[in-house]
């Protein structure tokens, strides 16, 4: 009995136990299919988030479209650029390393490839309010990173960036910041945005020296410049790290350096010009071509005698002048490729030039010559051989006032580099508005330097003229008959031929000349020629720059008048030779000047006149 019940019972249990066990598994089963159910019902949510978020992107991209008005193309390339970006913005707060640092570099490429149309994207990402808050994060952090620096020099490149930005694309990435302030979750980074934008935009520190400058363009009352100038001079002296300021700061002071007091711009002098000599080395936003523009206004003052040499002594310092002459051979480096250089070099120039006649006008109150003057002369004498015009004839301006200036005529330093100066002044006189001062110069060094202008004259002669004729060029022939000229007739002015042994010295090169042209028309074997080279006109244009001589050696003009014979008899039927025709001209034009000019010395000569 004991037994049957027995085995009841363990029957009983074990079926117990296999209910027990069958809904535990069921449970586990319920659970896995709740679980299994969420899932989806998170995957679904997710789909409909990016679904949102698209058409909030394609609405965005719409609105964007009729702004700038985009063809449909073009729009769907923008959508595509966009969904784009915002997956790589999502991996920026992956919590993998590689993929976070994969995704900055995405967006460093972005940014460098097309800045524009980078910070507009990220601009329509951060207003998109159905994309999910993490990517909205993301791109306001990253158009808040390429705007702001703590740094002052990536703040300056960040500011020169966004403000080379089209007005349009700028204008449009503010109206998406503004649009977004007080729909993001906190911290907003919109608000970041707009504070980056304002730094760059309404600077305080610039505006007021801009307002400054302003200020000192309508001021009557110049005896109120004083405080003025003494803000904008605190400005420049304080240690500053911003090109914009830098660049107001020297702006301001342009417009008052001209006119403000002596008194009061020699107590700020040499921290002007140590600043702005500073800024010479500083291309940004052009600020070195300002800084110039400044000195040269510092340096063109009107004199008023001793009162001004506190200006020069400042100038001629060996750090501004150092700087100065540093600049000027780096500008002029390059000045023959770019343009922005060549600018550059003409501002400096006119800063030196007007240093020059400044320094004229005050010689006699400096009591001796400024430190680097002799510096200074050297960098001129560079310039004077300068392919510009401008700079040349600029410089020839300088150099003319150096020549009639008693004191400094006669300096050391500058005696020094005369004979290199007068060496190239033919080439220098290729154009009229240069030529006076040119000219000028042979007059007043012509007291005391003919010996190196005849040196000069003579070199030309003997080892160009009769040498190589015929590589000798039309416009140097011209240029060598305007300088012989010039020379000739400035010694004669000057009484300077007055011994024998000077005037026999223009005799042999006239000899010179007159035995090559002779030797030219020999050489054909007939005679009169029957040709003639092209650089015969030259050759009769340069013995003609001689015939001054006839006033002391008479007979010779009997030689040039059997020359001029000579060619007038050549043959040239019905005038077909265009060289020869023009030639007999040349050769009747000089047989009027010598009749006209000596006619005591022609006397008896009718005949063969």
């Amino acid at each position: 009995m004991s037994s049957r019940f027995g085995k009841q019972n363990d029957t009983k249990l074990d079926l117990e136990g296999e209910e027990l066990h069958f809904n535990d598994r069921l449970r586990h089963s319920n659970n896995a299919l709740d679980e299994l159910l969420a899932q989806g019902e998170y995957t679904l949510q997710n789909l409909k988030e990016q679904h949102h978020e698209l058409k909030g992107v394609r609405r965005k991209i719409l609105d964007v479209g009729q702004l700038f008005g985009l063809s449909n193309t073009t729009l769907r390339m923008i959508e595509k650029r966009i969904m784009e970006l915002s997956q790589v913005l999502e991996k920026t707060f992956s919590s993998d390393s590689k993929d976070q640092q994969y995704a900055l570099t995405l967006l460093q490429q972005a940014m460098t490839g097309n800045f524009p149309e980078y910070v507009k994207q990220l601009a329509t990402i951060l207003a998109n309010v159905d994309s999910s808050h993490y990517v909205r994060r993301a791109a306001g952090l990253q158009l808040k990173n390429v705007l702001a620096s703590r740094e002052q020099s990536f703040f300056d490149k960040n500011k020169l960036r966004w403000l080379s930005v089209p007005l349009e694309v700028r204008q449009y990435v503010k109206e998406c910041v503004l649009k977004t302030l007080g729909t993001e979750v906190r911290p907003s980074t919109a608000a970041q945005c707009v504070a980056a934008i304002s730094c760059i935009e309404f600077p305080i520190r610039e505006s007021s020296l801009e307002a400054l400058g302003y200020i000192c363009q309508d001021l009557t009352d110049k005896q109120k410049v004083a405080p003025v100038l003494a803000a904008i001079v605190y400005a420049l002296k304080t240690e500053e790290t911003s090109v914009f300021v830098s660049l107001a700061a020297t702006k301001a002071l342009s417009e008052i350096v001209e006119w403000v007091v002596t008194r009061t711009l020699e107590e700020h002098v040499d921290a002007i010009v140590d600043v702005l000599c500073a800024y010479l080395q500083t291309a940004e936003m052009n600020l070195y071509e300002e800084a110039a523009k400044c000195l040269y206004k510092i340096a063109s003052r009107k004199c008023a005698k001793s009162i001004e040499t506190p200006i020069v002594v400042s100038l001629f310092r060996d750090a501004p002048m150092q700087r100065i002459l540093t600049a000027a051979n780096l500008a002029a480096a390059d000045s023959s490729t770019s343009c922005e250089h060549y600018k550059y070099l003409k501002a400096l120039l006119d800063l030196l030039c007007a240093l020059g006649i400044h320094l004229s006008e005050v010689w006699t109150y400096v009591m001796k010559p400024p430190p680097n003057f002799s510096l200074y002369i050297s960098a001129l004498s560079a310039f004077f051989v300068h392919p510009s015009i401008y700079i040349r004839a600029e410089t020839a301006q300088v150099i003319a006032t150096f020549c009639s200036n008693e004191k400094i005529s006669t300096n050391e330093d500058f005696l020094k580099y005369i004979p290199q100066l007068l060496k190239v002044l033919p080439r220098t006189m290729s154009k009229t508005w240069i030529r006076e001062y040119c000219l000028r110069i042979i007059r007043e060094t012509m007291p005391n330097h003919f010996d190196k202008l005849f040196d000069v004259v003579n070199d030309w002669v003997v080892n160009r003229c009769v040498v190589q004729p015929q590589e000798v060029t039309s416009d140097e022939w011209e240029l060598m008959k305007r300088f012989l000229t010039a020379v000739i007739t400035g010694s004669y002015q000057n009484e300077l031929l007055t011994t024998l042994e000077i005037r026999k010295k223009y005799l042999q090169l006239f000899d010179v000349i007159f035995n090559c042209c002779l030797n030219i028309l020999n050489s054909s074997g007939t005679t009169p020629p029957t040709t003639l080279p092209n650089f015969m006109n030259g050759l009769l244009s340069t013995l003609s720059s001689f015939f001054q001589i006839f006033e002391n050696f008479g007979e010779r003009i009997l030689n040039v008048l059997d020359l001029l014979k000579l060619i007038l008899l050549i043959n040239n039927e019905n005038n077909l030779n265009v060289e020869i025709t023009a030639t007999k001209r040349h050769c009747i034009a000089l047989l009027l000047k010598i009749v006209s000019v000596f006619p005591e010395q022609v006397k008896g000569e009718e005949l063969l006149v």
